[in-house]
């Protein structure tokens, strides 16, 4: 389901504001840190967070589910929504999950993801 923009905000803002209170709760518990293990800290929460903002931006274009339906390439008849799947993707801030509709015609015996 596309979720909307405040939506999206609101959940990247919370993951944030969970993300600050680890650091804070991190450095409490290593006073002695040095400025390298703090960046090795920071560092790790940033690509989760960063990773959190790309699944929230790519979930804002929905899962690709087309009301009007979807035409087979192979025969051109309409293909039959079969529901959502999640991919796991790696980027290069870390692994977010991507809803997508899936869509199969039993003809052709051919599945497909609609471009999003």
């Amino acid at each position: 389901m596309r979720r909307s923009k405040e939506q999206t905000l609101k959940g990247l803002v919370s993951r944030a504001e969970g993300a600050f209170r680890e650091l804070l709760a991190w450095v409490e518990e290593h006073p002695h840190a040095t400025l390298a293990e703090i960046e090795d800290r920071v560092g790790e929460l940033r690509g989760d967070l960063l990773a959190s903002a790309i699944e929230g931006v790519i979930g804002l274009r929905g899962e690709g589910f087309q009301a009007d339906g979807v035409k087979c390439q192979g025969c051109g008849k309409p293909m039959r929504f079969q529901g959502c799947r999640e991919k796991v993707v790696q980027t290069t801030e870390g692994v977010i999950r991507v809803p997508r509709a899936y869509y199969y015609c039993p003809d052709c015996k051919e599945g497909l993801f609609p471009p999003r």
